[in-house]
């Protein structure tokens, strides 16, 4: 097989790491080589591999055959269970299979050849001892019979899944999460064996099998899963959590790298939208068919048919509801009881202090003008909007049903309400608040609708500082988003974990701001100049993102039928000028 060749089909296929001792990874290699399939290089350049795509076609049904062909398997074989976890976040493994087995099974034949070629080993590690004692007094070479022993020992003693959890605790990045659920335990055969499958269980491993007769059927259970998800979960996702103004135009210029990133894809023509909040906004321009490009020259006043976003669109002041509470304090001032003031203190604060019926005209505008119905059950793409139902806290997803036939500016007014700062949007009798109350990130609903790729922008970031007292230094404003901000951050978080360890085989891709475009936005939020340098920071930030990452997204991507360019050619990028 041609060099070329076997890094098109290492980059198009799952990654399957097999963690055993030295001597089942060197009996299942041997297994390989039977079957014609040839080495390439393993982890970091050691140890070996093997792309299993047409050992495995043979095995596996006609209609998961034909799809395999398309996307092989690369299966890595290592022994150093602290080598995988170093590289596990640049790797990002479809599959671990852990082998706790010192041996696989062999007939009874091999069984007696095995116990003296084991009692040759130990005569032979007792003979070396025996000779490194008699020379102990030079102290490099007391060293030296101990690191021989100690490797002995560690080459033979088979890797536990407990080893395995702690390492990737201490070796992986802070941000890093690695589902348990993509870990299969294979067990050796003895009287434990149902304890111990319990307490993994407990671990929520993927599963667990006890001493397979033949590394064909291991491999056949263990891969199968895999493309069997592949076939039912094919479509690709992008959800896009809020921020305000800040978000929407930091997710702007994300969007943008992403476009620039791949060959010949855009993700205007992905398969699923969700929005949360202002990055409903993005995420209908998109659903619609708009290219990121096209959005980004809006920014910028350059769009034939767009309008651009102004900040008189987004912040129309709710003078009646204002006003009405103003009346109310002047009623209130004729009152001596102090009780009866606070109390009705309590009713007399805005409910919104920003309409936002500018913004659903702007959004009914643009929809118009690129010909497009301002229905969301018109679009081609599916489009999904969270919000909070305000009278019972319940999370609202329009683009389902029952709220599948509403207004696309409807929904994105109803999603971007947050309180205090917009009055609620009425939609069919109900009141709705700001989406991110209740979700910060609808990447669950993607998931639900078919997703098997799922790329998101969390602009939701708090603000970092080594310095004492700099949020409140900012003002009473941003203390305030910062609190709504660090609020929303943690449940992303948390939401994030879970959904990762409930769908191990969803390949997820976060796209945050950097310490830089958090510092941008620690500014007046009412800055008009700072509109194109967030969009450019966000298409830095991200091209760097995907710059450290290459290997592991290339991996993801390639899944999905979704090319990256040549590294060399996404460096040029960071060289690009909006001006």
């Amino acid at each position: 097989m041609e060099t070329s060749e076997i890094k098109h089909e290492r980059a198009d296929g799952f990654r399957v790491v097999y963690l055993g001792t030295r001597e089942v990874i060197g009996k299942l290699s041997g297994d390989f080589r039977r079957l014609g399939v040839k080495p390439v290089p393993g982890i970091q350049g050691q140890g070996e591999g093997f792309v299993l795509s047409k050992a495995l076609a043979r095995r596996l049904p006609s209609g998961i055959s034909l799809h395999e062909l398309s996307a092989p398997a690369t299966v890595y074989f290592s022994s150093d269970l602290f080598q995988v976890a170093h590289n596990l976040a640049q790797l990002e493994p479809d599959l671990i299979i852990l082998d706790e087995r010192s041996a696989l099974p062999v007939s009874s034949a091999a069984k007696d050849i095995e116990k003296s070629r084991t009692a040759l080993r130990r005569s032979e590690i007792e003979k070396t001892q025996a000779e490194e004692q008699e020379t102990a007094f030079a102290s490099d070479d007391v060293l030296h019979s101990l690191q021989t022993t100690a490797r002995l020992e560690q080459d033979s003693k088979p890797p536990v899944f407990e080893d395995l959890r702690n390492a990737l605790k201490s070796f992986s990045p802070r941000d890093f999460h690695y589902p348990m659920r993509r870990i299969l335990v294979v067990l050796p055969r003895n009287e434990d064996n149902q304890t111990r499958s319990f307490n993994l269980g407990l671990s929520n491993v993927r599963g667990v099998i006890i001493d397979p007769s033949s590394s064909a059927l291991l491999f056949q259970f263990a891969v199968r899963q895999l493309y069997e998800f592949r076939v039912s979960q094919q479509k690709k996702s992008l959800c896009i959590s809020g921020g305000g103004l800040e978000g929407y135009i930091y997710s702007i210029g994300v969007t943008n790298a992403l476009d620039d990133a791949m060959d010949g894809s855009a993700v205007n023509q992905f398969d699923i939208f969700c929005g949360v909040s202002s990055g409903a906004i993005l995420a209908s321009f998109l659903a619609a068919g708009t290219h990121s490009h096209d959005i980004l020259k809006q920014l910028y006043k350059r769009h034939g048919k767009l309008d651009p976003l102004s900040l008189n669109v987004i912040f129309d002041l709710a003078g009646g509801e204002i006003i009405s509470r103003i009346v109310g304090v002047l009623k209130m001032l004729s009152t001596l009881d102090p009780g009866e003031v606070v109390v009705r203190l309590q009713r007399l604060v805005p409910v919104g202090f920003f309409r936002g019926e500018r913004l659903k005209a702007f959004i009914e505008r643009q929809l118009s003008r690129l010909g497009i119905p301002d229905n969301i059950a018109s679009l081609s793409k599916e489009l999904y909007i969270s919000a909070t139902e305000q009278d019972t806290g319940e999370h609202v997803v329009f683009g389902e049903e029952p709220w599948r036939d509403i207004r696309i500016s409807q929904a994105i007014r109803a999603s971007t309400a947050l309180p205090p700062f917009y009055l609620p949007e009425r939609v069919n009798g109900h009141w709705f608040a700001d989406g991110q109350l209740t979700s910060s990130s609808d990447f669950n609903t993607a998931i639900r609708k078919g997703a098997g790729l799922v790329l998101m922008i969390d602009p939701m970031v708090a603000y970092t500082s080594n310095s004492p007292g700099a949020v409140m230094g900012h003002g009473g404003y941003f203390t305030t988003v910062q609190a709504i901000k660090s609020l929303v951050q943690t449940r992303f978080a948390s939401m994030l974990r879970h959904s990762m360890d409930v769908n191990p085989d969803v390949d997820f891709v976060v796209f945050r701001p950097t310490d830089e475009v958090m510092e941008a936005m620690a500014g007046n939020p009412m800055r008009y100049r700072i509109r194109v340098e967030l969009a450019e920071m966000g298409y830095r930030g991200t091209v760097q993102q995907i710059l450290a990452q290459y290997d592991s997204l290339a991996h993801k991507f390639a899944k999905h039928g979704i090319v990256l360019k040549p590294r060399g050619e996404i460096e040029l990028l960071l060289s690009r000028q909006f001006s």
